[in-house]
């Protein structure tokens, strides 16, 4: 198959389309990944600092002093240094007991959870929190998303080609028009002008210098001691 410059263009456009597409997906879906995990750790964080501001001290004995109030898609305990629960919410008792991986994620009844422990002083005394929250529905919004992406690349592709024929076929129609009369030429027909080209461009100072040839080769004074009958037999030759 002949490589022409048509060809050129749509293949030069649609690899660098493909190449960036190639780039940007990983980095939309590391950014929108990132985005859920800060998301839940700020949950996280929000949900112990909101617990270990009303836990008190009071004679070697922690207590809470203002009223808890976290969000039921929550669980939290906050044991003392001995292991003791000083406070939990409900169903929240096995947290102290999770072993997590190196992302702090955990499963518990089937169910994916993000678990933040922290380690605290209170008066000389030290208190562990553990908060968690499902993860499962940052998972699912990343299954959705991959999905999303998985059915947007060939719709891309597929518009990016069309959009590389359509510039490929605008970019070549001066030239072909050129073509056409430098054809003309050949066929001993010197009224031929090329018009209606103004891309401002090679392209168009290239018909221009065609014209201006064209226009010289018409006259038959122009000093090449030429008659007017071998004049359009020479200039086919060009």
């Amino acid at each position: 198959m002949k490589l022409t410059i048509k060809r050129r263009i749509m293949l030069l456009y649609t690899l660098l389309t493909t190449i960036l597409l190639g780039i940007l997906l990983p980095i939309v879906y590391v950014t929108v990944s990132a985005s859920l995990n800060l998301d839940i750790q700020s949950r996280l964080n929000n949900a112990i600092a909101q617990v270990l501001i009303a836990v008190d001290d009071q004679d070697e004995k922690f207590v809470l002093n203002d009223q808890v109030d976290l969000p039921d898609y929550i669980s939290m305990c906050v044991t003392d240094g001995n292991g003791k629960l000083i406070f939990s919410t409900p169903g929240g008792e096995w947290l102290p007991q999770v072993s997590t991986d190196t992302t702090g994620n955990t499963i518990y009844r089937n169910e994916t959870y993000t678990v933040l422990r922290e380690k605290f002083k209170i008066e000389e005394n030290t208190v562990t929190a553990f908060a968690a929250i499902s993860s499962d529905y940052a998972l699912r919004s990343l299954n959705i998303l991959k999905l999303f992406l998985i059915i947007l690349t060939p719709i891309y592709l597929v518009f990016s080609v069309a959009g590389a024929y359509i510039l490929a076929r605008r970019a070549i129609r001066p030239i072909a028009e050129i073509t056409k009369a430098a054809e003309s030429i050949s066929a001993k027909d010197l009224s031929k002008r090329i018009t209606g080209i103004t891309t401002k461009d090679e392209v168009q100072e290239l018909a221009d210098t065609f014209n201006i040839m064209w226009i010289g080769c018409r006259n038959p004074l122009s000093g090449s001691g030429n008659s007017p009958q071998t004049l359009p037999t020479n200039c086919a030759l060009l």
